[in-house]
């Protein structure tokens, strides 16, 4: 059960890095592919947390068991909602301006 959660997190990560890279193009901004852009990595980091919450201080990998504290099994949520914070806040100032100001509108 364990690698089949790192598993699903890691193609959900994947699947974020696919969908924020194709979200902006020659055809503009994709707001539905951005969205859910988000979406995946924040079930990756859920799904990084239930691991940890699972299996955390129980000898079965050395690397969970760093996270031995509530806290700390809940970081990779609070990682993943903080760069999709920091993300947004660069695409909304940053990028979707230039997309406004040019021909690439959409």
């Amino acid at each position: 059960m364990m690698l089949t959660l790192l598993f699903a997190a890691v193609l959900f990560f994947v699947a974020h890095l696919i969908l924020i890279f194709t979200s902006f193009g020659k055809r503009g901004y994709h707001p539905y592919k951005y969205f859910w852009s988000h979406g995946t990595l924040w079930l990756a980091g859920i799904l990084v947390s239930i691991l940890l919450f699972n299996y955390s201080g129980k000898g079965v990998s050395s690397m969970a068991d760093v996270f031995d504290t509530p806290f700390k099994k809940i970081l990779p949520v609070l990682v993943a909602f903080a760069l999709s914070l920091i993300a947004h806040a660069v695409v909304k100032f940053l990028v979707l301006p230039g997309y406004s100001s040019g021909s690439r509108q959409h």
